[in-house]
């Protein structure tokens, strides 16, 4: 079997507190800003668009809202 050098690279970032407290139209800009491609900004757009959130303690449960940064 011939030897082949194929490279696989992975990033795992926790940005679950930036999508809490940064505004989201800062966010995308400011990846424009540092030179991420238009994939990588289509893709945070769209996971920022559209989404809703609740909370969960204990035995209570607030109603689903819409996500507004």
């Amino acid at each position: 079997m011939p030897s082949t050098k194929d490279y696989v690279g992975a990033l795992l970032i926790d940005l679950s507190k930036a999508f809490d407290t940064v505004p989201h139209l800062l966010l995308l800009s400011e990846l424009m800003n540092i030179g991420c491609n238009s994939d990588v900004i289509a893709w945070f757009r769209n996971y920022l668009t559209d989404r809703f959130q609740r909370v969960i303690t204990h035995d209570e449960i607030t109603q689903w809202l819409p996500v507004s940064r």
